[in-house]
């Protein structure tokens, strides 16, 4: 078994054992048939009102009894989040779970992975992180099988390592041009143009295609005489004035092994999906950011802009933005299902980048300013401090 398999099975253990697996319990459960939907979206999206409308009663709503499955309730709240559009049964039954769910009252080892799911969706959280909390939370399991826990944490620890090790590298930039920057701007500038001109010529040497052109940062910048935009205008604009689709587009050249004329071709396919990862990033970024960015003189936000248009709170704006953020997850989930030329390494960096965006802003501004200490320590949990081993 490769690295990458062991971790992705790691991951696995940890979410199915702190879970009820869907194969120890009865038949046609909602615990089974959520974690079914879940683990097969893709196959299960043309039959997926058939199969949840069984948990429904008369009047179409979802059946009381069912408050009484607390796991099943977590269950298909997870897999909630893989709806694409037009699957308005999935929308229904978020609301219903999590309406539900915040009124349970559950055992310590159930409450905590409530608690968990309602802040940090697993379909949107952070990978390592979600791993990382997972062994945690799985150590506080009376029934928690030593061996298992202990292969999760070498195996966290040792891609640990890995990581520590890309950041060393990372770090020893050329800094002998550029004078007339600040000290502090050398290092970006120049380890940002060093790795991109490295990246073109590598590529022109073992491949003979130049994708220079397509690593230039083409970003559009919208700028305005005193005039506020409409809600639309600014988004149309404002997806890509951030580094988003330039770094995905980076890392399209990296996720591929052979690059040729037909890849090149390709990355103009991709648009779509750059668009909507990229999307969900400045909705995150303006809800954490937009009323300190505001007062230091940058332009107008999308939150501020949507109170403008619709003369309502800024409670109201902030929850359309998590309503945006949404809808944009709907884009990104069909682009993973969808059959296309698209490499499926691709596909789940653009995805882990919306998941970052989220998990940085989460709390606010978590790319200026540390938040109560949250930076420092998820930081630390992630890529400092390894889990102690017995």
């Amino acid at each position: 078994m490769g690295f990458k398999s062991k971790t992705s099975a790691t991951t696995q253990i940890n979410h199915r054992r702190v879970h009820t697996p869907f194969y120890q319990v009865e038949p046609a459960s909602l615990t089974k048939t959520a974690s079914v939907a879940h683990l097969h979206h893709s196959i299960y999206t043309s039959v997926l009102n058939k199969v949840f409308n069984s948990f429904r009663d008369k009047f179409g709503n979802f059946k009381k009894s069912l408050c009484e499955d607390t796991k099943g309730l977590l269950s298909l709240y997870e897999a909630s989040y893989l709806l694409m559009e037009d699957e308005s049964i999935l929308e229904e039954a978020r609301d219903f779970t999590a309406k539900h769910l915040k009124k349970e009252s559950l055992d310590p080892n159930l409450g905590m992975l409530v608690s968990h799911a309602l802040e940090h969706p697993l379909h949107w959280a952070m990978p390592r992180m979600k791993v990382r909390w997972f062994i945690d939370a799985y150590e506080r399991r009376l029934d928690m099988n030593a061996k298992l826990l202990e292969f999760a944490k070498s195996d966290f620890n040792m891609l640990q390592a890995i990581h520590q090790e890309d950041l060393k590298h990372a770090s020893r930039w050329d800094v002998n041009a550029a004078e007339q920057l600040p000290e502090y701007m050398k290092i970006c500038f120049l380890g940002l143009f060093n790795t991109i001109n490295e990246m073109a010529y590598a590529t022109l040497k073992e491949h003979g295609v130049h994708i220079l052109p397509y690593l230039k940062n083409k970003k559009a910048r919208w700028s305005y005489s005193g005039c506020m935009p409409t809600l639309e205008e600014y988004l149309d604009h404002a997806w890509t004035s951030s580094s988003i689709p330039t770094l995905l587009t980076h890392a399209y050249f990296l996720s591929t092994n052979a690059i040729t004329n037909e890849e090149l071709e390709c990355i103009e396919k991709c648009d779509d999906i750059i668009k909507w990862s990229s999307m969900v990033a400045r909705h995150a970024d303006d809800l954490g950011t937009s009323w300190d960015e505001v007062k230091r003189g940058d332009i107008t936000k999308s939150i501020q802009i949507y109170m403008h248009e619709t003369n309502v709170y800024v409670e109201d704006a902030k929850e359309h933005r998590n309503y945006l953020i949404s809808e944009a997850w709907k884009k990104i989930n069909e682009a993973c299902v969808v059959n296309s030329s698209i490499n499926g390494t691709f596909v789940e960096i653009v995805t882990n980048m919306a998941r970052v965006s989220q998990f940085m802003y989460q709390h606010g501004d978590g790319h200026g300013h540390d938040i109560g200490g949250k930076n420092k320590e998820r930081v630390t949990l992630l890529l400092i401090e390894p889990i102690p081993l017995k």
